[in-house]
This record gives C-alpha cells, sequence and structure tokens, in this order.
C-alpha cells in the first residue's frame, strides 16, 4: 500500500549536520540523529559529516552525504574493553505512525543502509529496546575494504515489544 517503503530514520542521508561537521565530542557531535558513543579508548574518535564521491553507486541513487567515524591513535592497542559504537535512536511515535502492523506475525521491519570501511572486517552490531528486553543482531558480512556495500536486513520484532515500549516512549536502538 501506500505506506510500504516509508523511512523512519530522521537525517538517514546525513544532509544536517547543525552541531559542526566534524567533532570529537562522545556522543552527539555532528550529523543531527547519529551518536558516536566510545569507552575506554586512548584517543576519541572522529566523527564527521563526509561527501559521497561522485561516481559511486550511492551518489548515483542520490545520496550526497555520509557519516563517518575515524578512530583515533590508540597507542595501547584497541582492548577487550574498548569500544566505538554508531548509535541512532528510532521514535515509538514513529515507528507507530510507520504502517506497520505489528499485530501481524507475518509483518516485518526491513532496515538498509550503505556502509563502507577501510579495513575488510564483518562488522556486527544489533537493535535493542531501551531496557534492553529485547535484542536482535545484524552482521554485515565480510566488508570489502574502501568499497560501498548495501546492507539489507528484516526482523520481527514482538507486539508486545512495541506496546511496552510505546509507553516508554522509545522503541528501539541501532547500534553498530
Amino acid at each position: 500500500g501506500f505506506l510500504s517503503n516509508r523511512n523512519l530514520i530522521i537525517n538517514g542521508a546525513m544532509t544536517i549536520a547543525q552541531r559542526g561537521t566534524s567533532s570529537t565530542t562522545n556522543v552527539y557531535g555532528s550529523v543531527d540523529r547519529f551518536a558516536v558513543v566510545s569507552s575506554n579508548v586512548d584517543e576519541a574518535p572522529t566523527q564527521a559529516q563526509v561527501d559521497v564521491a561522485s561516481g559511486t553507486t550511492p551518489y548515483s541513487l542520490g545520496f550526497r552525504k555520509a557519516f563517518k567515524i575515524t578512530n583515533g591513535n590508540q597507542t595501547s592497542g584497541f582492548g577487550s574493553t574498548d569500544s566505538i559504537e554508531f548509535r541512532y535512536r528510532v521514535e515509538s511515535q514513529d515507528v507507530a505512525n510507520s504502517g506497520w502492523n505489528y499485530t501481524d506475525q507475518n509483518s516485518f521491519i526491513t532496515l538498509s543502509f550503505w556502509v563502507k570501511s577501510s579495513v575488510s572486517f564483518n562488522m556486527k552490531g544489533y537493535f535493542f529496546t531501551h531496557d534492553n528486553s529485547y535484542n536482535y543482531p545484524l552482521e554485515t558480512g565480510t566488508l570489502t575494504a574502501d568499497t560501498w556495500t548495501k546492507i539489507t536486513k528484516t526482523m520481527e520484532l514482538s507486539f508486545h515489544l512495541l506496546i511496552l515500549q510505546l509507553i516508554n516512549g522509545l522503541l528501539i536502538l541501532l547500534q553498530l
């Protein structure tokens, strides 16, 4: 129907950066509604709004900006308790008004995004509820260095979870 394929990610095209285009601030520092959360690192990562190069597939699809995280200088190495996370909070009212039929067990939410890494690796992340009562893990598969890759993940979220989280005002967090 006319409500299918609605985008729940506000500023998903990364075009708005009211705080500035580059920052080493922990949490919100550059692209609006997106955060970088780091802990136990020697040097803070840099988060930045950057241009998507012409001639790439995302550019040909209309994407002109991207959110880039550059790791700081980890002089002691990247330890087992160190983390750098990319976060976005999906608000419950956006999900509730999306057209997703959360009462139907055959109705799903799909997340798709473009990703590029300077190194080849399998990026891992997850959706989780604000109260951590639900986690949905996701992996990108092994990324090819310096190559844009489109990732699409489809998931089912339970009706009871949605009702609980609508009361609290925040449904899910995306963390990569």
